[in-house]
């Protein structure tokens, strides 16, 4: 579609503004003054009548009035100074909304395609207020005396502008992933709207209206036009060449590269345009298979035009220069009354009506050399713009403590609709303690679009100016910025009408950028706070994710500590891809995971990972139950479809039952952060999707919301994740993002493709919720998870209260320690303690271990003593007995179990077999220890006893707590000693009984082996020659065995030591 303006030099008889010259747009405003808000959407005289203005409660001096546009004041005229009476009005030139407050957003202003042209609405905003402490501008009625007039002008420059508004135009790339040209969030060169494709070889036709062209000027016109490249062709530089032509006649051709932009200027002699019908074609050069393709932006035509206005009833010119003038006009409807506003003098004059013809004599102006901006006017009612009705309203005064804080909430007011006011629940948490206790301030986005941008509305510098506003005036400066209303990208919404009423709070470019909202300048890519996004576009969804938000805090803060909660801890890793990207993806994964995973942090588990090395979805049945059952996290690297849904197997948020287990969604996909779309069927997507689903979904969605380059991706991801597990531990996923993003950039200077990740990194969530499990470490020993065993079965002991019978010296207790909080690089006590029947504490076992990370099954074996205190005890398991980690609850570190306990007694009789020959009876058998009674096999009752045979003798005694115990020796032949079917060498020893040594024969190379008559070993020695001598001097006197063992064989003789 075409639209056109027909424009004054300065575009739309523009006042001679200084857009934006301040830091904030605020400076005009008076804050002890009322206003009123009045919208301009098209050229026009607008007219108040003093009815209205008593309406709305304003004062009824007309000397006291100033209306602002742009934070300009404008010049007024106002039928009485002093006081208003019923005919009287106030009267003013409004002109709509153009694209000088967009140049800003531009980090050169030749970088903006189209300044005629605002990329967010059309409709322009002015404030009238009253203050009488200032000399306010007004139009002067002015008499126009046509005495001694000059000549009377023949024509004069009249310049018309065409935009052409097919098709959004993304701007310049910085760089290329694969074939897709990668954009930065920000306004790039040459973005905004253009007309259709013009292929190569092809050829576009636009009509050259001029309009009351004065014939006889003996000058050329003037055309430029703005193109813009829509292809890229990588091997070819300067692979664009337009050719402009007006009735046919090619007079411009330029060449420019990609996707730049370039202006043609050129002039057309005049007989050109004669006649009404001329047109201008723009050629696309090349010939395929060339590829050459562009688009027209804007087209301009400046040519002299005679003083026949074509029958309007209002118009704009411009003179040329600002000495005395006199004008005849013809052709104008303009009722009883014509007047000429002089907008560069601020006057106002009365046309002289003579023959048809409207005459004014213009005096000269104070600066001769200035271009004169004229408005010509019917002032009939049927001709005006009439404002009946005021609504009177106070800025918020921003620079008072009352209205600041440190948790900034920025919703549309349609949000806080009906009964219940959501957004001031919403806030009401924000400063509960189990909210925070945050100093909350309400900023709705309508007074930040007044305030901010103008009254301009969908604009995002009223974000951004409002936030470093704050940052550098509040006593209290914001820390937290909470973006509540659905956003939608601009290119969706300027021209139509449904996606911009549904744009409730805007982002910043395209691809979208919150992040950018809160930055400083458009040279900045780190926000300077805390900011997500709740993409509300009902009241309903916003008490929906509160509701959820609730719930996950109290999760976190829990003072009861619930075990229940322990699924905060858990992960999910889903990569996807093919099979080379989703090995890749998976890589990242592992990372993340020893990140997660490792003693310092978060301290978390994987629970479940799944890798789909297809695109489309696998059936992984298990992600389900672990999402119903409850992760703390889930994270995916791969793709994602147009509505962001991850090409793995995760469901809409319908699918699963997972109350008040809300995971938060961490996702390092391209266009997995799309919540910014607009589908006029309602239609979601994946992010919005499950943050605002009411008691399921996800309290938190990160993604990106434009295509993803995977090692800048991963880069953006793990500096997150060190901020949030370990740098930062506990603070907010939102304040992860932005101090992440700090660290980076200054580490890596200009790198271009880490700023266009940090700036597409979108968050849906609050931004200060905080994801980590709970903010200091939890330990919690459950005695639910304790189990007991008899070590020498491996059999459990099932009974309640524990049995622990006199024939178990010990007893195994299994148990779980879980830490379901912060994970440290530091060590606790574990202790064991037994209450005895006396009340008593006594310590059983302190054990040094690590802080548990996750969850640790830990056995201990405990002593079955202490038979004086039989009967009913109790075993203390403690965690941390020293108490040396602060903790939320403590009282959870605990588990007490009652035990039975009938105390173990041992009676050792010796080697359980004793090996000896017939010369060592008779042997002595004695039991040691504090026993009352002795019943020996034999009969006997005495604590020794005397044996003369091979045999089995058993001991069963009692001690004076009755405590029972028994052990029994087995009295064997020492074959392995002596045995003569074995006994092949001859070996002799002498002397034989001997007193001190012996010398032994026959035993070249064999080992020497000594042995009591019991079998136990004395000695051993190695013989190299056939004697060896053996010393017998600190040996006992007694018998002795002595073998000899070679490779020869074995053989064994008596040894008497006297």
């Amino acid at each position: 579609m075409y639209r056109l303006a027909t424009l004054v030099f300065l575009l739309f008889c523009a006042l001679n503004f200084n857009t934006f010259a301040q830091p904030y747009n605020n400076e005009w405003i008076n804050n002890g003054q009322t206003y009123v808000k009045i919208t301009v959407p098209a050229n026009g005289l607008y007219q108040i009548p003093q009815s209205a203005l008593l309406a709305a409660g304003l004062p009824n001096i007309g000397s006291g009035f100033q209306l602002f546009r742009n934070g300009q004041q404008v010049p007024l005229y106002i039928t009485s100074e002093g006081v208003m009476t019923g005919g009287d009005y106030i009267e003013f030139i409004g002109t709509p909304n153009t694209g000088n407050a967009d140049t800003p957003l531009f980090n050169n202003p030749d970088d903006q395609l189209n300044p005629a042209r605002s990329l967010f609405t059309d409709t322009a905003a002015y404030f009238l207020t009253w203050n009488n402490l200032s000399a306010n501008l007004r139009y002067q009625n002015t008499p126009n005396n046509l005495t001694a007039a000059p000549p009377a002008e023949t024509f004069f420059w009249q310049t018309s502008l065409w935009t052409v508004n097919n098709q959004f135009n993304p701007g310049l790339p910085f760089d290329y992933q694969g074939n897709t040209p990668l954009r930065f969030a920000g306004f790039d060169p040459c973005e905004g709207f253009t007309g259709t494709n013009i292929a190569t070889g092809a050829t576009q036709t636009y009509n050259l209206l001029a309009p009351d062209l004065y014939e006889p000027a003996t000058v050329n016109a003037q055309v430029s036009l703005k193109v813009v490249g829509r292809s890229d062709d990588p091997l070819q530089p300067n692979d664009h060449t337009v050719t402009a032509s007006v009735n046919g006649t090619p007079y411009a051709t330029t060449t420019y590269n990609g996707f730049n932009c370039a202006t043609l200027n050129f002039e057309a002699p005049l007989p050109a345009l004669f006649g009404g019908g001329a047109t201008l074609s723009v050629t696309s050069g090349g010939t395929p298979p060339a590829t050459d393709v562009n688009a027209v932006a804007w087209y301009r035509l400046q040519y002299p035009h005679s003083f026949s206005f074509g029958g309007a009833s209002f118009f704009s010119f411009t003179l040329q220069d600002n000495t005395e003038k006199y004008l005849e006009i013809s052709n104008f409807n303009g009722g009883d009354t014509p007047v000429l506003y002089d907008q560069t003098n601020n006057l106002r004059l009365q046309a002289v009506q003579e023959g048809g013809l409207l005459k004014f004599k213009l005096p000269q102006g104070s600066t001769t050399a200035t271009p004169r901006n004229l408005c010509l006017v019917n002032t009939n009612p049927n001709a005006i713009a009439l404002v009946n009705t005021l609504q009177p309203f106070s800025f918020n005064n921003f620079n008072s403590p009352l209205n600041q804080g440190n948790f900034v909430i920025i919703a549309h007011p349609a949000l806080a609709a009906g009964a219940t006011n959501a957004v001031e629940a919403y806030a009401n948490y924000r400063r509960s303690a189990q909210g925070g206790s945050y100093t909350v301030q309400v900023a709705y986005i309508d007074e930040l679009y007044n305030q901010f941008a103008f009254g301009i509305a969908k604009h995002p510098l009223s974000i951004r100016n409002f936030i470093n506003y704050a940052l550098d005036n509040w006593v209290t400066p914001p820390q937290y910025v909470l973006l509540l209303g659905k956003g939608i990208t601009y290119n969706q919404t300027t021209f139509n009408a449904n996606a911009f009423n549904a744009n409730l709070v805007p982002t910043f470019g395209v691809p979208a950028s919150d992040a950018l909202l809160a930055t400083r300048s458009n040279t900045d890519t780190a926000p300077q706070v805390a900011i997500g996004r709740i993409p509300a576009a009902t009241p309903a969804d916003v008490q929906a994710y509160l509701n959820k938000l609730m719930q996950y805090e109290t999760t976190q803060t829990d003072f009861l500590c619930s075990d229940d909660n322990f699924w905060r801890k858990d992960i999910l890793h889903l990569a996807q891809g093919d099979t080379g990207e989703v090995d890749l993806n998976s890589s990242y994964l592992y990372a993340y995971q020893q990140l997660l995973e490792n003693n310092n942090g978060y301290g978390g588990r994987i629970k479940g990972s799944f890798a789909n090395n297809k695109f489309g979805s696998l059936n992984f049945p298990e992600i389900e139950q672990l999402i119903n059952n409850g992760v703390g996290l889930v994270q995916f690297t791969g793709n994602a479809n147009n509505n962001g849904y991850w090409l793995t197997d995760i469901n809409p948020p319908q699918f699963y039952q997972n109350e008040g287990r809300y995971p938060v969604m961490l996702a390092s996909a391209g266009k997995s952060g799309s919540m910014y779309d607009y589908s006029p069927t309602g239609a979601g997507n994946m992010m919005a999707d499950f943050v605002l689903a009411s008691q399921s979904g996800a309290v938190a969605f990160m993604g990106n919301t434009d295509a993803v380059i995977p090692n800048k991706a991963d880069t953006c991801t793990t500096g997150i994740l060190a901020q949030l597990n370990t740098i930062n531990y506990g603070q907010s996923l939102a304040s992860s993002i932005t101090n992440a993003a700090q660290t980076l950039l200054p580490a890596t200077g200009t790198n271009s493709q880490l700023h266009y990740t940090l700036q597409t990194i979108a968050l849906a969530a609050d931004p200060a919720l905080s994801p980590v499990p709970r903010q200091q470490p939890e330990l919690s020993l459950p005695i639910s998870g304790m189990s007991f065993y008899n070590p020498a079965t491996g059999f459990p002991i099932l009974s309640n209260p524990l049995f622990i019978n006199s024939q178990m010296p010990e007893f195994e207790a299994r148990f779980v320690i879980k830490n379901m909080g912060r994970a440290l690089p530091d060590s606790v006590d574990l202790t064991v303690q037994r209450i005895l029947p006396t009340g008593d504490y006594l310590p059983v076992i302190t054990q040094r271990r690590p802080i548990t990370v996750y969850a640790d099954t830990l056995s201990l074996l405990i002593p079955n003593n202490l038979p004086q205190y039989s009967g009913f005890n109790s075993f203390v398991f403690t965690i941390d007995g020293s108490f040396e980690t602060e903790e939320d609850c403590e009282f959870n570190n605990t588990a007490i179990v009652l035990a039975d306990m009938n105390p173990y007694c041992e009676i050792d009789l010796g080697p359980d077999e004793l090996y000896v020959l017939p010369d060592a009876f008779p042997l002595t058998l004695s039991a040691e220890g504090d026993w009352i009674t002795y019943q020996w096999s034999t009969g006997q009752t005495t604590p020794q006893i005397t044996v003369t045979d091979f045999g089995t003798y058993t001991l069963t005694v009692t001690n004076s707590f009755g405590c029972v115990a028994a052990d029994a020796v087995q009295v064997s032949f020492n074959n392995s000693i002596y045995n003569a079917n074995n006994n092949t060498l001859q070996i002799t020893a002498r002397p034989n009984p001997a007193t001190d040594q012996i010398l032994v024969s026959g035993v070249q190379n064999c080992l020497l082996q000594l042995f009591s008559v019991n079998g136990q070993p004395v000695f051993t020695q190695h013989a190299t020659t056939n004697t060896a001598q053996l010393s017998l001097q600190t040996l006992p006197p007694g018998v002795y065995l002595l073998k000899a063992v070679s490779a020869a064989g074995a053989g064994v003789i008596k040894v008497v030591k006297r």
